[in-house]
């Protein structure tokens, strides 16, 4: 799919993906270290997976209910706090 009929036809994802990897870069630039592949490459099923999949309720973080995102990779940081943000 052509990157310009993906802003197109869903422009809030494209939205949070950006905002993700801008944020990404703004970590690894503000530390000076840092791998900012993963999240950005990963940016945008991350936030169709967020948005769209897993059930939470912000105002209640403690609802048992809620849906968890587990990830292993410990250099990625960033790519959790961006949604953390």
């Amino acid at each position: 799919m052509l990157i310009e009929k993906l802003q197109k036809e869903h422009p809030v994802h494209w939205k949070n993906a950006t905002a993700i990897r801008v944020l990404t870069l703004d970590a690894v630039a503000a530390a000076n270290s840092g791998h900012s592949g993963m999240p950005m490459g990963m940016a945008d099923v991350a936030t169709v997976l967020f948005f769209n999949h897993l059930k939470f309720d912000p105002k209640t973080p403690s609802w048992p209910d809620r849906d968890r995102l587990i990830y292993r990779l410990v250099m990625d940081q960033c790519y959790y706090t961006a949604f953390c943000i």
